[in-house]
């Protein structure tokens, strides 16, 4: 039997800061949108510049702004432009968030699988989806393990966010 190493920023301050990975339940609705052809960028995090957070002092500041022309989507943190924390100098950033699914980013939707210990259930999450308006299509984690559900699911959202295999989701079942 072969172990798996603990990781140890498994228990951190909130769930969405730090991905431990995707569940096997995540894994297969990438399949699934990977058959219909869904457009699902994974690993992404979403940026809520109206509350920043510094790396040195531990200060975090709500802003009643935001920054208009700053990314709301981005691989790492790496990639953005940090502000200076008035108390110590140091590198502040926005508070980030990992949604599961990005589908859209200039749509702003998103989708979240989500189980009994889910961060689909944060309220800090979903306040800022609310707040940046940002769509998100919660899918459950039973509607995963089934082909049905999950193609029903899957020809909804082409139909809004749109496919490049058509002939996937509108060809007939054949009956046994």
């Amino acid at each position: 039997m072969t172990t798996v190493n603990a990781n140890p920023r498994r228990f951190s301050d909130t769930y969405s800061a730090h991905r431990v990975g995707e569940t096997t339940a995540e894994g297969r609705m990438l399949a699934f949108f990977n058959y219909y052809g869904i457009w699902a960028e994974t690993r992404l995090l979403a940026l809520d510049w109206s509350y920043m957070v510094c790396r040195n002092c531990k200060r975090d500041e709500a802003f009643s702004f935001g920054k208009p022309d700053a990314p709301l989507f981005v691989h790492s943190l790496d990639e953005i432009e940090p502000d200076e924390c008035p108390n110590c100098d140091g590198k502040t950033y926005p508070q980030s968030y990992a949604p599961d699914f990005v589908h859209d980013r200039k749509r702003k939707v998103v989708s979240e699988v989500y189980g009994a210990k889910s961060s689909t259930f944060d309220r800090a999450k979903l306040g800022f989806y609310r707040r940046a308006g940002i769509t998100m299509i919660p899918i459950p984690n039973e509607l995963t393990e089934e082909p049905k559900s999950a193609r029903a699911l899957c020809t909804a959202m082409a139909v809004i966010l749109g496919t490049d295999k058509q002939d996937r989701l509108w060809e007939a079942e054949i009956a046994p």
